[in-house]
């Protein structure tokens, strides 16, 4: 029986993605001829990246690229067999495989591991039921238990940059959505790909893609790190990679899915007619499909633009208010602090006259770098005026707060700023402190608190901390 067209394009396309010329050197040919057969650890349980069908065999988007790597390379890749990711990374910490195909560098990893360049590079998503409105931070989580998949990359990493979610461990994709859909577990966490494929296949009107990360999966090949001539050779196959080809293999799992069905004549009658009307379907679809994709980022983008100040890149007066309320409101609910730092900059028209407005953007800049690196990732730091700024500090008492706003003021004060590598200044800041009460049902009660503490400050002298007193 002869092959469809648009199977043997698939075929062609494989051929193609490495048909480029690939130089190794003499001593990563000697090692390659010496070494006869490469042994490879997958993750038998993450399609549409890879994973074993029922038969046993090596599918997935990775198992397209090996193919074309086995190809290059002149010797085979054997994919050792393993029954989870866990089971994997033991292989490999024990050296029954050689490579990764599919990993992202971590400290500990990089004990046993070095690794390529990313030739993949994924958004990571939340999964939750139907019934969760969507989430454009995911610091505002409090307690909630979400799962990952034991021994990813991501699993050590979320648990440190966002110590507010509970993240419980999990077998596999399925496994996590599973438990999500039968409410042991508020949401999943994974990349849109594999998510996306299952969500699809087996959870559809049951769970939805309810938020998404700043961080993004980038997936390279681990290579044990006592064979510095493999990784020289994988990094070479790797960067061979066109761009184009990286999009249609992409495309290809997440857009088509083909399934083998019995060997009767009508039935495949049937199917050529389908298949055929669905290809101008998808081809439309494909189309569209790009041009929503633009649309979402230039949507992304400009939403981005309109909550964060061009200059110090903190979050503006606008977005500020409007976080600031969602998140006293919540505090009331769960009975917590919060508490507001006012400050602004002594002297700031002085500072502007006397060396120009550069240097006085410079300050600006100054100032919301020592904010940034001295607050938490749960705070809200905003730039609410020219020379004006404010700190939302969830969970935090007048006494929490103080103590911040009087570490800024030191940091502020030491700091130095140079003007043409001559003249060297310091400048200072002057900060009032105010925390929420039951009886604030809007954050501008606070905010006025504060602002009166701040004046206090700067009465007092400047280059002080003030805290609101009744």
């Amino acid at each position: 029986m002869k092959i469809f067209p648009f199977f043997a394009s698939i075929a062609i396309l494989v051929t193609a993605l490495f048909s480029s010329e690939l130089r190794f050197t003499p001593e990563e040919e000697a090692y390659l001829q010496k070494k006869k057969v490469i042994k490879m650890c997958i993750d038998p349980h993450w399609m549409p990246f890879e994973s074993f069908d029922a038969d046993g065999r090596y599918i997935g988007m990775t198992s397209d690229y090996f193919k074309g790597f086995e190809k290059e390379l002149g010797i085979p890749i054997k994919v050792v067999k393993t029954k989870s990711w866990t089971e994997s990374i033991e292989a490999a910490k024990s050296r029954k495989c050689d490579i990764y195909s599919l990993a992202m560098e971590t400290p500990e990893r990089k004990e046993y591991m070095n690794f390529t360049t990313p030739y993949l590079n994924i958004p990571l998503v939340l999964a939750t039921r139907m019934n969760i409105a969507f989430m454009d931070d995911m610091r505002y989580l409090k307690r909630e238990k979400i799962g990952i998949v034991k021994g990813y990359a991501f699993n050590e990493l979320i648990r440190k940059k966002y110590p507010n979610i509970d993240v419980v461990d999990v077998k596999n994709v399925n496994d996590g959505l599973q438990k999500v859909a039968n409410g042991e577990l508020f949401g999943f966490i994974g990349t849109i790909a594999s998510i996306g494929y299952a969500l699809q296949r087996d959870f559809v009107g049951e769970l939805k893609i309810a938020g998404k990360f700043p961080e993004r999966w980038e997936l390279g090949i681990g290579v044990r790190n006592d064979a510095p001539l493999l990784y020289t050779i994988f990094e070479k196959l790797v960067r061979e990679i066109p761009p184009l080809e990286k999009q249609k293999i992409l495309n290809k799992y997440i857009s088509v899915r083909y399934e083998k069905g019995h060997d009767y004549q009508l039935l495949i009658k049937v199917l050529v007619v389908v298949f055929i009307v669905a290809l101008f379907g998808l081809y439309h679809y494909r189309k569209l499909s790009k041009i929503n994709a633009e649309l979402h980022v230039l949507k992304d983008a400009l939403q981005e633009q309109a909550n964060h100040d061009p200059m110090t890149n903190l979050y503006n007066r606008r977005y500020f208010y409007t976080i600031a309320n969602d998140i006293l409101n919540l505090a009331h609910r769960e009975q917590k602090s919060v508490s507001i730092i006012m400050l602004d900059i002594d002297y700031f028209k002085k500072i502007n006259d006397m060396y120009g407005h550069a240097v006085g953007d410079i300050v600006i800049k100054r100032l919301a770098s020592i904010m940034l690196k001295n607050t938490r990732k749960s705070d809200v730091v905003a730039r609410i005026g020219g020379e004006e700024f404010a700190i939302l500090l969830p969970n935090t008492n007048t006494e929490g707060a103080k103590k911040i706003a009087s570490k800024i003021r030191e940091l502020v004060n030491d700091e130095k700023i140079e003007v043409d590598g001559v003249i060297s200044f310091n400048f200072t800041v002057s900060l009032g402190v105010a925390t929420a009460t039951q009886e604030d049902e809007q954050i501008d009660s606070v905010l006025n608190r504060a602002d009166k503490a701040l004046y206090k400050a700067k009465e007092a002298g400047r280059n002080k901390v003030s805290v609101f007193e009744s």
